[in-house]
């Protein structure tokens, strides 16, 4: 039974002024914490930085982002949290006494190269965790370098299911929801709307092709009087969507599905509205359209009344935490956290709790303590399921409004898809 629970939107400039430095509570769901051990990284197997000679004194954690090409913010985002994470957690005395150290590598230019960077931060710098990575593209390719070389691997952004399913393997870990969630949750969504023809606008790789087969698959088992009535897909990078816009206005459309992201979504929207797209269709709706690195570069260019989605979302949650994490992440960078920047903050905390319990950086250690790990990140709690380590989360939802405050546009109307309705079964063969 679907459960919608209105959301509230909370003015950042009334944010109660807080001290600095977030200590986040973390406890364990699963797995069992072990007295504090040797905190060394043999490059042996089974370890963490496995053929890098990694320095005692340090906890390494190499850091895969797009930095450059039209998904540069969603890596400036990211990084930007996983910094202020480590930064806390140095000023609070490190991980095991240990300073931590993070390298950031830029994963555009291809599957290939975000193979070879993860490689030489794993065998070259000495990373013992890797954190971040963008493209479910790259993933795909990138959770068999954890495995190869035992390392871990937090994702923070990526979204296909088959890293946490058919191609899961257990140094492979998922903070953030995926985007079977994310399609499920639109929807429930659409589900309520009186629509009967949808189309989808997807980019043409692995993230926009499952995208829409769950987002198609789910609304026909919740609406099976809809029809789906033209999909088209888009080259990552386009440059042109004439013409995949033109198509979805002549097959008579009523809604449109898409999972166009970063620079891509603003090149997307900028040309869609002079074909007056938005005006022509009923509904618009996109699981990432609220991210900060779409709605900055459109300012007001941005339509009002698009639904769309975050997996996080800065303005959704008025709990102390969250005050205190936005206010933390403006005050240092002059501006708001973007949901891979929280992604990427709560990664950080994550993996200090696991090596603390496991008293040590040993991979198959630590990975033991992740299972089944909760954490009260500044969104809520989330947990990370042991069976196939990924995060099921609430997702918000809301209309998009240009707000003269924010200076860009802004979730109104928010509603939370509760977690349960956009879980399922693990699917790996653990």
């Amino acid at each position: 039974m679907e459960r919608i629970r209105p959301g509230r939107p909370r003015r950042a400039g009334r944010l109660a002024a807080l001290a600095l430095g977030l200590s986040l509570v973390l406890s364990a769901c699963g797995g069992s914490a072990k007295p504090a051990g040797s905190s060394t990284t043999p490059a042996s197997s089974g370890s963490a930085g496995q053929g890098a000679t990694a320095a005692a004194s340090t906890i390494k954690i190499g850091v895969l982002h797009m930095l450059s090409g039209p998904y540069a913010l969603y890596g400036k985002y990211g990084s930007q949290g996983i910094q202020m994470a480590v930064d806390e957690v140095n000023a609070q005395g490190g991980i095991l006494g240990r300073k931590v150290e993070v390298k950031v590598e830029d994963e555009n230019g291809g599957t290939s190269h975000a193979v070879s960077s993860m490689r030489d931060l794993i065998q070259n710098w000495g990373a013992q965790f890797i954190v971040g990575v963008d493209s479910s593209g790259d993933a795909l390719a990138l959770v068999d370098v954890a495995k190869q070389l035992k390392t871990p691997m937090i994702v923070t952004h990526a979204a296909t299911p088959k890293i946490t399913g058919q191609l899961w393997n257990p140094y492979v870990f998922r903070v953030t929801t995926n985007s079977r969630s994310d399609a499920w949750a639109a929807a429930y969504i659409a589900a309520k709307m009186p629509i009967t023809k949808w189309a989808g606008i997807n980019p043409d790789y692995e993230y926009g092709h499952s995208s829409w087969q769950d987002f198609s698959s789910k609304l026909k088992e919740l609406r099976p009087d809809v029809q789906f009535v033209d999909e088209e897909y888009a080259p990552a990078g386009a440059q042109d969507f004439s013409s995949y816009i033109a198509k979805v206005l002549q097959s008579g459309a009523q809604g449109v599905f898409s999972v166009e992201w970063a620079g891509d979504l603003v090149t997307f929207i900028r040309q869609a509205k002079g074909f007056g797209f938005f005006d022509k269709i009923q509904a618009f709706m996109d699981p990432v359209g609220a991210a900060i690195a779409v709605a900055r570069p459109l300012g007001k260019e941005y339509p009002n009344g698009l639904w769309v989605s975050a997996r996080y979302y800065f303005l959704a949650h008025d709990t102390p935490a969250n005050n205190q994490f936005v206010q933390n992440y403006y005050s240092r960078y002059h501006e708001y956290p973007d949901y891979v920047s929280h992604e990427g903050y709560k990664a950080v905390y994550m993996l200090k709790k696991a090596i603390e319990a496991a008293g040590s950086t040993q991979a198959d250690a630590v990975i033991q303590q992740l299972e089944g790990m909760c954490i009260d990140a500044p969104e809520g709690r989330d947990c990370i399921r042991a069976q196939d380590h990924q995060m099921f989360k609430d997702l918000v939802w809301g209309r998009s409004q240009y707000s003269d405050q924010y200076g860009m546009a802004v979730m109104t109307d928010m509603q939370v898809i509760p977690a349960a309705q956009v879980t399922y079964p693990p699917e790996n063969k653990r």
